[in-house]
């Protein structure tokens, strides 16, 4: 049986694979980071970048990493780079990499 579902899977196109439009999937994984714990501001950052990561061709980290991030918000292995004052120097704090990197650059950058 299962070869037989292996064999059907193997022959399934592209155009047979599921779509879902990017804006819609930024909002999901977004919804299930605030779940886990992590503010709006970093989920919104984490998340459009992993989906960005996907449509790139990134797909190691893209979606496919939301599990994995979820169960290290729920046993506390990450913190939200806005829960630390920004400075010139800039510490994750075993945080998001993504969204402690777009706070500091934000809070660093010079006005024109």
């Amino acid at each position: 049986m299962s070869g037989q579902v292996a064999t059907e899977a193997h022959l399934a196109s592209a155009s047979d694979v599921p779509r879902v439009a990017p804006s819609v999937l930024t909002a999901f994984i977004k919804r299930a980071l605030e779940a886990a714990g992590l503010s709006s501001q970093d989920a919104e950052i984490v998340a459009g970048l992993m989906v960005e990561a996907d449509l790139r061709g990134s797909d190691t980290h893209g979606v496919i990493r939301l599990p994995l991030y979820l169960r290290r918000l729920k046993a506390g292995r990450y913190q939200g780079a806005s829960e630390y004052p920004r400075r010139a120097g800039a510490g994750g704090h075993c945080g998001w990499s993504t969204a402690t990197t777009a706070s500091a650059t934000s809070s660093c950058a010079l006005p024109r």
